[in-house]
């Protein structure tokens, strides 16, 4: 059984800057990263805290890419919790795996993101499961190319004490709890 992480959440919104100022003042702290990714016709903010990092997603300045289309169908209902990204050391070996426990998951394809800022580079390697076979959450597996420190820690930016360190845990809401547990429990391995 692969061994996941919870990589990062991500949350799509539609103005970027705005979202990103509101969730500064949330988290206490200022953006780890202001990037674009050319392939996927986005653009982001990251906050990387302790054990994990949270994502603002929006679409880019071209309308095309290979996630602008959907993002953008996901933003005509409203802004919210977009994907979870599961941490694996090896994105292709676990996606054979999961294919052995019949669980549709897409190719893994390479991705890069630019920071806007610094001009620094992330690379990634990724596969998504298809949202009908995971009961409408968006799942993706992620594998980092990069060092962990090519994404800065956010810094703190409130009062002493005042900031996000951790994330504890995430919450998936299901129609169907013995399908979700099936998915989670069996073929993720999460608890």
């Amino acid at each position: 059984m692969p061994e996941f992480t919870l990589d990062h959440v991500v949350i799509a919104v539609r103005d970027l800057d705005g979202a990103t100022a509101d969730y500064a003042a949330l988290l206490g702290r200022g953006p780890s990263w202001h990037g674009s990714h050319p392939t996927y016709g986005t653009r982001n903010t990251l906050f990387r805290i302790d054990n994990t990092y949270v994502e603002l997603l929006s679409l880019g300045k071209s309308k095309g890419g290979r996630w602008a289309g959907e993002l953008a169908k996901f933003l005509d209902k409203g802004e919210g919790l977009y994907a979870l990204a599961l941490g694996t050391r090896d994105v292709d070996a676990d996606v054979r795996v999961l294919r052995g426990h019949e669980l549709p998951v897409q190719d893994p394809a390479d991705g890069d993101g630019v920071d806007e800022l610094t001009g620094n580079r992330r690379a990634w390697r990724n596969a998504a499961v298809p949202v009908k076979a995971s009961n409408g959450v968006r799942i993706f597996f992620i594998q980092h190319r990069t060092p962990p420190d090519a994404l800065p820690v956010a810094p703190v930016s409130a009062e002493s004490g005042a900031h996000v360190k951790r994330m504890d845990h995430a919450v998936v809401l299901s129609p169907d709890v013995e399908a979700s547990k099936k998915l989670w429990g069996d073929v993720l391995g999460a608890r």
